[in-house]
């Protein structure tokens, strides 16, 4: 009973008020007990014919009345404290102690590199971690902060936020190009919940976890974090890509056929026929072919295409595969140099193996001239 006594006294006398200032309208508590002791009411005088039970009715009377003046003397004093502490709003301040005793850091780390595109067995790989991601958030109390991560690795992911923030920055999460290994991503991840103010420090880290990424054996683990790993298998692992192209001439002539030669892997359980291969330069479409492919397997292709204007020139091999189609499209450039001019000088006999050499080349404009007639 007494240390629950002092544990009620320390409450007490830790309370704070917003507004101090109103603690000087207490005073107007005097007002009712002024009241009290000085009634100023008139008697009026009423003339008996008996008097014989005046003193027990009046001894009774006496009792009741100054209960009654009591109890209402205490409720309006009462009334009137509250209505000034209410002005006043007092509050018990938090030490950072008590903060990191309350509160929990937790960084959960969404992985949106294309590979999350594939189908699961919800939607798409990506839908189902940020449903996840969600569904953690909403298992914490809303006191709790929370740190969202991507591949992104913006700046303002380094912060930690309320669970509503979090729920809402959820909400613009997009696949990207970026891919980060697990040892970025858990130090990303130790970074800001090493800068909480609270020892209580959790991690996630929801993916597919490509093996090209996640190399467990590369982290070195915080003792003070728990770190969980949440796997999302796809549904299928078929996919069709562009492994490697390559001009079979290296010199691309204007207004001459060129050959791109291509490597088309098949990562697939299943064999692909008939599988259509476009080519465009420029946004324009110059060639057209169609493979075969077996499981597992690879094959290579060829497209032919002619070009009649020189500079850089913007290469997509276009592929239709699903249901990963992140990869659909390879992307090269290559350069036409325009055609240069060769004047020779001659005596009186232009060289015949000069003429040889450059007139049956596109590449070059040859143009012979006499040592007189030089301009």
């Amino acid at each position: 009973m007494v240390i629950y006594i002092c544990a009620r006294m320390k409450l007490i006398l830790a309370i704070n008020f917003l507004f101090s200032g109103f603690l000087a309208a207490l005073a107007c508590l005097a007002i009712p007990v002024i009241v009290h002791l000085f009634n100023f009411r008139k008697f009026k005088k009423v003339q008996f014919t008996n008097v014989r039970f005046l003193k027990e009715i009046k001894e009774e009377t006496n009792s009741s009345r100054r209960l009654k003046h009591l109890l209402v003397l205490a409720s309006r004093m009462l009334a009137l404290a509250a209505l000034v502490l209410a002005f006043a709003q007092p509050f018990i301040p938090v030490t950072m102690a008590n903060k990191a005793a309350a509160s929990k850091a937790v960084s959960i780390f969404i992985d949106n590199s294309f590979s999350m595109d594939v189908a699961g067995k919800e939607g798409t790989l990506l839908q189902q971690a940020t449903t996840k991601a969600k569904d953690i958030a909403m298992a914490y109390r809303p006191g709790d902060r929370f740190q969202l991560l991507t591949n992104d690795f913006a700046a303002t992911q380094q912060r930690l936020l309320t669970r509503e923030e979090f729920l809402e920055e959820i909400q613009s999460i997009k696949s990207t190009t970026s891919s980060r290994s697990i040892k970025e991503i858990y130090l990303r991840q130790q970074e800001a919940l090493n800068n909480a103010a609270t020892s209580d420090k959790s991690s996630f880290i929801i993916s597919d976890f490509q093996k090209s990424a996640y190399d467990l054996a590369s982290i070195k683990e915080d003792s003070t974090i728990q770190t969980r790993l949440l796997l999302l298998p796809a549904q299928t692992a078929s996919n069709l890509f562009v492994d490697t192209a390559w001009l079979a001439n290296p010199l691309v002539q204007l207004n001459q056929s060129a050959v791109l030669k291509m490597v088309l892997r098949n990562s697939g359980n299943k064999d692909l026929e008939n599988v259509p291969v476009k080519l465009f330069i420029n946004d324009i479409q110059k060639s057209l072919a169609s493979v075969n492919i077996s499981a597992g397997g690879t094959t290579q292709a060829e497209l032919t295409f002619t070009l009649n204007n020189a500079g850089i020139q913007r290469g997509q091999i276009s592929i239709t595969d699903f249901p990963v189609t992140f990869d659909d499209n390879y992307f090269f450039t290559f350069n036409i140099a325009s055609a240069k001019k060769i004047m020779a000088i001659n005596g009186r006999i232009p060289s015949p193996y000069l003429m040889g050499v450059f007139n049956s080349d596109s590449s070059f404009v040859f143009e012979n001239t006499s040592a007189t007639q030089v301009n």
